[in-house]
């Protein structure tokens, strides 16, 4: 992927032999490069992931007004749930390793997604409630719920009952979903995702097929927007919680990740980063 860049400039050396490795950056038609402004910035434009590279900083672009404007990064914000969005950021501006490369944005928070409207779901014959794309249909059956992504007639999302326990799912891994135990299988080759969750004495599904929708990296996304904001109600819920989680926790304390980590009574786990389904403790 070639690296935007800002103006083209040219790279005069210095005369002298004992500087001949120091180089100075003169701008096109001698012009330096215009300074950046300082201090807290609020930007809107659609952020787009970009390859990393060894070579400048910035884990993401800003696009304002169709252009590449500035690489992003964050080591307070996890910019990938944001992919492909229209949003609001505050960050401070600062040069790339190399000049040339676009500047830095480095976000200190997501102070807003435009265009992202989410509908709340609640589907009591699973005992749960969630939130999709407003664009997104809805058919809710007894014990079953299905979504699809506008404009396709294809199933994106399908939630149904099953029974029994969970912790034998091959290939799987232990993440923590509404404070529940669950197992989320990825099968590389379609991009499908599979989670099933333990709630008592049954277990919820939710299967995840992308297809070969164009939009399938969005629509990824979206799909783990959609997990985290899974909320089940108090029936069938396990009447304990995993070891290393009694009564002596307190609200920050870490949850999820690959044990599947889940929190005591009255909490709830707030997953802070949907890649490695780490989290930490909350207050329902």
């Amino acid at each position: 992927m070639r690296m935007p860049r800002v103006r083209t400039c040219s790279l005069v050396a210095v005369a002298s032999f004992a500087a001949l490795m120091t180089l100075s950056l003169v701008g096109c038609g001698g012009d330096a490069l215009p300074p950046l402004p300082e201090g807290p910035q609020i930007l809107t434009g659609t952020l787009l992931p970009t390859d990393l590279s060894l070579l400048r900083r910035g884990t993401h672009l800003l696009q304002i007004g169709g252009v590449d404007t500035y690489y992003v990064e964050s080591t307070f914000e996890n910019l990938r749930k944001y992919e492909r969005k229209t949003v609001v950021l505050e960050g401070t501006l600062s040069r790339n390793v190399e000049p040339t490369f676009l500047p830095v944005l480095d976000v200190l928070r997501v102070v807003d997604v435009l265009g992202d409207s989410q509908k709340k779901w609640e589907i009591r014959s699973l005992n749960l409630t969630l939130s999709v794309p407003e664009s997104w249909s809805a058919e809710v059956q007894e014990g079953a719920a299905t979504f699809r992504s506008l404009g396709s007639a294809d199933p994106l999302v399908r939630i149904t009952r099953g029974t029994g326990a969970i912790i034998d799912v091959s290939g799987g891994t232990p993440i923590v979903l509404g404070n529940a135990r669950a197992m989320r299988i990825i099968h590389e080759a379609t991009g499908a995702q599979t989670v099933v969750v333990e709630r008592g004495e049954e277990t919820i599904v939710f299967s995840f097929t992308p297809g070969e929708r164009q939009n399938a990296l969005e629509l990824r996304e979206d799909w783990l927007t959609l997990l985290s904001t899974v909320s089940f109600s108090r029936e069938n819920a396990p009447s304990s919680v995993a070891p290393g989680t009694g009564s002596g926790a307190v609200a920050g304390m870490p949850c999820g990740g690959t044990a599947g980590i889940l929190c005591p009574e009255g909490y709830y786990c707030d997953v802070v980063n949907l890649q490695e389904n780490i989290g930490v403790c909350r207050r329902l």
